[in-house]
């Protein structure tokens, strides 16, 4: 049973829950337990306020205010007296970063609690079946293994906050990742590392008859940098764009350029599949239907691929479940702005998991 419907699922393809009913549950069952973490995080902040920081600025500035006219009056009485300026400078800067350590440090652990007692229990409320480890990911080799991204050795890898549920016999895992790979000078790169990736990843079992890896991906002609260039020289250079868009975007995949007779579906996303027709067969009407009204209806890029007989889903989103200290642990409207990509992730893959041929 799941909480959120988006309006691109059929009307039964779920019992659903409604957020009201998240709300409830919420004030019912949760709220003795988030007021005692509130009471937690309210204690963390106000120990390692900033006020105490702000008096002593004031008092600084007067010291080196008197400082620096007892040493212009007073010069052998006072001149050491200048002493005091760098010293107040380096307490300036020192302190406020000895608060912030300590008051992350401590809110840690608030956090933790929070992840180890509230969240599973607002994810068995969506799903009785789903189970929820917070200090495990999704395997590297899983994440290279879906072609979304690159074929570069990646350079750093996190993965953290498995969520592992079933549809039927088919086991699904959802997993925070960020995946970054070495710069290339030749593009324009640092010779540093660059994020690829940064959201949540989802990986099923997804058997497609065939070897041929399919490829779909949000058309890059879509996102945000390519609107703006269009934007910025107009619709004289908005074919040039889209071309060298696009063409950068295939450097990276394998397989062709698939064509689909659907408009709506080409707008949205890139198919590529050295298999035409498999491409079509598992992206029939019913899944194209779907993947489109979802890409019209949300903002945040999604990307899944067919490979090894897996289905992949990537999800561009912000960490979820991350607290911050001035975040309230009594604020709904948080608790729902973490679980909506998750529940957007989640109906995804479940519809493309019941309509698989």
């Amino acid at each position: 049973m799941f909480i959120y419907a988006p309006s691109y699922l059929e009307p039964d393809c779920h019992a659903m829950k409604t957020i009201e009913d998240l709300k409830h549950y919420f004030e019912r069952d949760l709220k003795a337990q988030l007021n005692s973490l509130e009471a937690k995080r309210l204690q963390v902040v106000n120990r390692y306020s900033f006020k105490p920081y702000k008096r002593f600025l004031k008092i600084a500035g007067l010291l080196c205010v008197a400082s620096i006219v007892l040493a212009i009056n007073l010069p052998e009485t006072f001149r050491l007296a200048p002493i005091v300026i760098p010293v107040c400078i380096v307490i300036a800067i020192v302190h406020p970063l000895v608060i912030l350590y300590k008051r992350s440090t401590h809110f840690e652990r608030v956090n933790k609690e929070c992840k180890e007692s509230i969240v599973p229990k607002l994810l068995k409320f969506i799903d009785p079946e789903m189970s929820y480890h917070p200090e495990k990911g999704m395997a590297r080799e899983d994440f290279n293994n879906c072609s979304l991204f690159t074929r570069k050795q990646l350079s750093s890898y996190l993965s953290d906050d498995l969520i592992e549920y079933k549809v039927g016999d088919t086991s699904i895992q959802i997993a925070h990742v960020v995946a970054s790979v070495p710069g290339n000078k030749s593009k324009g790169q640092s010779s540093g590392s660059y994020e690829v990736f940064s959201g949540l990843f989802t990986r099923t079992h997804y058997p497609i008859g065939s070897q041929a890896d399919i490829i779909v991906k949000k058309d890059a002609r879509n996102n945000m940098l390519a609107n703006a260039g269009k934007a910025v020289f107009g619709d004289a250079l908005g074919g040039l764009i889209d071309t060298v868009v696009t063409k950068v975007e295939a450097l990276n995949i394998t397989g062709d350029l698939v064509k689909f007779d659907d408009l709506d579906f080409e707008a949205q996303f890139n198919v590529y599949c050295s298999e035409p027709d498999t491409a079509k067969r598992i992206l029939h009407d019913k899944v194209r239907k779907v993947v489109t009204a979802y890409a019209k209806q949300n903002n945040q890029d999604v990307h899944f691929s067919f490979t090894s007989n897996h289905l992949n889903i990537a999800f561009w989103c912000s960490k979820y479940f991350e607290w911050e200290t001035n975040d309230s642990f009594l604020d709904f409207e948080k608790f729902k702005a973490f679980l909506f990509p998750l529940l957007l992730s989640v109906d995804l893959v479940n519809t493309l998991v019941q309509e698989k041929r």
